[in-house]
């Protein structure tokens, strides 16, 4: 099973939601592993980067959506805030946890450089939350060695999470 819906007041139609400028999804698939028929639920969304309320709002939906799931979950995301903030407790009092405190192996680096042309110029706004307990997170790791011309090819690192269903 797969889907989209739009982080609003409206979330099962194209539109905008409290405040954003900017249409916002998230996208859900439920993936089975075709060798041990374990299935996970993967949500993926970008939340607003100027709307706080859009932010808030568009947290609260998206756990409500997650809890429906009958999967163990993994949430990937360009969140638009930090660590600490008011979005990101949200999130780590839910039952979800950040990836990169629960690896064997971390290798951090800032997720956005705004196109920078030295490393580790940014901050962490790109994240990935796995439902605690469910996952064993082997590594945590932030690519910033994609670059063309000596920039990189986007203004966000890649986020790269090696994890393993615990069952």
């Amino acid at each position: 099973a797969q889907g989209t819906f739009w982080l609003s007041e409206s979330p099962e139609r194209p539109s905008f939601g409290w405040g954003a400028n900017n249409r916002r999804i998230c996208t859900w698939a439920y993936l089975r592993n075709l060798e041990t028929g374990e299935v996970t639920a993967h949500f993926n969304t970008h939340l607003d980067h100027e709307s706080q309320d859009a932010r808030v709002n568009g947290i609260a939906l998206i756990l409500e959506r997650m809890e429906q799931s009958p999967h163990p979950t993994v949430l990937t995301c360009d969140l638009n805030f930090l660590e600490g903030s008011l979005i990101y407790e949200t999130l780590e009092d839910s039952d979800l946890t950040d990836a990169k405190f629960e690896a064997e192996v971390t290798l951090p680096f800032a997720t956005i450089n705004w196109f920078a042309t030295t490393e580790n110029t940014g901050v962490v706004i790109d994240f990935v939350f796995v439902e605690e307990g469910e996952f064993e997170v082997r590594k945590y790791e932030v690519d910033a060695s994609w670059r063309h011309a000596g920039l990189p090819v986007s203004d966000h690192y890649p986020v790269i999470v090696d994890l393993e269903l615990r069952r």
